[in-house]
């Protein structure tokens, strides 16, 4: 690695990792895997719930007063499936820009937008849906 990247690093960047190696495991890796472990555990539980919750309360939304076609109900339940299959190429391509443990938990704060907006649209029965109703 160049020393100007070396330099440019902030924060809880992990330059040296050896796990295979017992002492260092001992005194350093195991305790950095643990808690990025821990925190990898939150924000996946975190997406899928988003995940889940979103297609579930897609299904519950013609009984709060939305109107839907059958075919709009479904586009609602699909898309967190879309854009999630989408967005697997550029996570994958920000692990390496970010690290690991930074777009983790970036990704999962993001997560915070789409489920604010959903909150907010179902909250107002004056949505517009699409829907020609």
């Amino acid at each position: 690695m160049s020393t100007a990247a070396t330099q440019r690093r902030t924060g809880r960047w992990i330059d040296d990792w050896r796990p295979e190696d017992e002492t260092f495991w001992a005194e350093t890796g195991q305790k950095v895997a643990r808690r990025n472990l821990a925190v990898s555990i939150f924000a996946e539980h975190l997406g899928f719930s988003v995940w889940l919750i979103w297609s579930v309360s897609s299904a519950y939304l013609l009984a709060s007063g939305f109107e839907f076609t059958p075919q709009e109900l479904f586009f609602l339940i699909a898309l967190p499936n879309l854009v999630g299959s989408l967005l697997r190429v550029p996570y994958t391509l920000a692990v390496p820009i970010f690290g690991g443990r930074n777009w983790t938990i970036a990704s999962a704060l993001l997560l915070l937008i789409p489920s604010g907006l959903f909150v907010v649209a179902v909250q107002n029965q004056a949505t517009p849906t699409g829907s020609s109703a």
